[in-house]
């Protein structure tokens, strides 16, 4: 056991060993599309540059107080501005992780063989209200 030790401890300050660690590129919650998309811009420039073969977890949380469908839409908008930013479908996993008591987005960044970020919630759902929050159409201006 005492040799091991030194062994693990020689891996783990290896140059190359932090490259290998999961790492939470950004947190938001709920924010305008125009300042999602300067955050989202920021995620594809990283992972295309910098980490071609990582792969994009985003991780929803709905509020304690959510709109139907909102967490869904706000993944599937997402994900089409990463495509849309040069980031190939295949490497972008969003997940519905739960909920918390303010709507949350976690951005991971990582090699697919190194598994899914584990999922934190903090609201049970049985404390979750669900709202029906369709606004009203548009009015056409004549």
């Amino acid at each position: 056991m005492r040799f091991l030790l030194p062994i693990i401890i020689c891996l783990v300050t290896l140059p190359g060993a932090h490259a290998q660690q999961p790492r939470k590129f950004d947190e938001w919650g709920k924010i305008r599309f125009s300042d999602e998309k300067a955050r989202l811009d920021n995620l594809a420039i990283f992972v295309t540059k910098n980490e071609p073969t990582w792969v994009v977890y985003l991780m929803f949380y709905d509020g304690q107080r959510s709109c139907a469908g909102e967490l869904q839409a706000r993944a599937v908008r997402a994900m089409k501005w990463l495509v849309k930013r040069g980031v190939a479908e295949n490497r972008i996993i969003w997940k519905n992780a739960g909920y918390r008591e303010e709507f949350t987005v976690e951005v991971w960044t990582w090699r697919r063989d190194v598994g899914e970020p584990s999922v934190y919630s903090t609201v049970s759902p049985n404390d979750v209200r669900v709202m029906n929050c369709r606004r009203a159409p548009a009015k056409r201006r004549v």
